[in-house]
């Protein structure tokens, strides 16, 4: 019907990020205030306030089982909370600029994370790095890239459904495929635009 719903107010500043629980019952939200807020989707009311980002979140998500949220921030740190208790699981620190997205694999063993520069994928239950990406590591040539790799970034980066693939966009308007266990490019193609954000559905290579 396109009717509103609910209002959830309760942050100080803008609004970064959000996300449903698998489940649906549950909404996360991040925000400039650097906090992120647990809310009941059925009645919009706030469970509990997450506090340990230092600056801005970035991105927030749920673990595909629903124990976990997964936060990135402008501090350069990812933070997995726990979702029943609101305490801090662990803290990963690797970025060294600003965490740009995350997101998990479906079994939620897997994470993966960029800033402008890198790529990183981590197993979820140690926080153990298992490859880091720069950005220059491209099958195609210089002269094919419509955008020069000092100026190349990456936007947003998204495990595939099946988690065999990580994908991610950049700023040269392509989109790459990339295998998460030996950190090699399976397939790069253009776009008309840069793409600043990304959502994988089924498909065979």
């Amino acid at each position: 019907t396109g009717k509103m719903l609910h209002k959830l107010q309760g942050h100080q500043f803008l609004v970064c990020a959000c996300g449903f629980s698998r489940d649906g019952s549950l909404i996360v939200s991040g925000s400039g205030d650097n906090s992120l807020i647990i809310w009941s989707a059925k009645s919009g009311l706030p469970l509990g306030t997450l506090e340990g980002h230092t600056k801005i979140v970035s991105c927030c998500t749920f673990s595909p089982d629903g124990n976990f949220i997964l936060s990135a921030s402008a501090d350069r740190t990812l933070i997995l909370w726990d979702t029943g208790s609101g305490d801090k699981h662990r803290q990963l620190r690797a970025h060294f600029d600003v965490i740009l997205s995350c997101s998990y694999n479906a079994d939620g063993s897997r994470i993966v994370s960029n800033d402008k520069r890198t790529m990183k994928v981590w197993e979820a239950t140690s926080g153990t790095q298992i490859f880091s990406l720069p950005i220059t590591q491209s099958s195609l040539s210089p002269a094919t890239l419509p955008v020069s790799i000092p100026e190349r970034r990456f936007n947003s980066c998204v495990f595939s459904p099946d988690g065999r693939n990580v994908i991610f966009c950049s700023n040269d308007r392509t989109v790459t495929i990339w295998d998460p266990d030996s950190g090699e490019e399976v397939l790069c193609f253009s776009t008309r635009q840069a793409a600043i954000a990304l959502s994988a559905g089924p498909y065979n290579l």
